[in-house]
């Protein structure tokens, strides 16, 4: 099955969408109440995530919910397939444009674009903000901490899990301060440390 959030017009009210039978045909839209007041914010770009097999919290689908740059991001859960969702009481601060993944030992980790640059000087403008979930994505580290060796650029970047097999980790995002120099690190280490793999776009991203 596969389970689609998106903003509907014309009251830019999230919704969810389900599939099943790989895409030819949608469920009508059903608007995300249970956000309550952020029914209005915007679903991260990007995907959202699904937990593994073997993980405690097993087929859970989550979704980042951006509500402001000058807020933060809030995660929101379903563990029925999409049938209905439960906000977290998390709200993780300074950042938007997220995206998460399931390390090895269970825990979530959540990698934005972070946005205290605005506001604080001391913060590099390419710094990504990282949180954790050591509860299947029920709460979050609410600031988390601040990498500034993943580029120079304030923009989206993607992040994800080599393969269920894998314990790689894999994150793209421009590597100079421009969007340009497109390129894909690596981590072995469950994203203590990166090392670049491949640039994409040396020349313009």
């Amino acid at each position: 099955q596969i389970v689609l959030v998106l903003s509907v017009a014309p009251t830019d009210t999230l919704a969810v969408i389900g599939s099943s039978d790989e895409g030819e045909t949608w469920t009508p839209p059903r608007p995300l109440h249970e956000l309550g007041d952020d029914s209005g914010a915007h679903v991260s770009p990007g995907r959202g995530l699904q937990l593994s097999p073997s993980h405690a919290h097993a087929g859970r689908i989550l979704f980042v919910a951006q509500l402001s740059v000058n807020t933060g991001n809030v995660i929101f859960y379903s563990d029925d397939g999409g049938k209905s969702w439960v906000k977290s009481p998390t709200i993780v601060q300074h950042c938007n444009e997220a995206q998460m993944v399931e390390l090895a030992d269970g825990r979530l980790l959540l990698n934005a674009r972070d946005e205290d640059h605005r506001h604080n000087a001391s913060v590099a403008s390419g710094a990504r903000r990282f949180s954790h979930s050591l509860d299947g994505g029920h709460t979050w580290e609410p600031l988390g901490v601040l990498r500034d060796d993943l580029g120079d650029t304030n923009c989206m970047g993607s992040f994800l899990a080599a393969d269920a097999q894998s314990s790689a980790l894999l994150f793209s995002h421009p590597n100079a301060a421009g969007r340009i120099n497109g390129t894909v690190w690596i981590s072995h280490d469950q994203a203590k440390t990166f090392s670049p793999l491949l640039a994409v776009t040396p020349a313009n991203s």
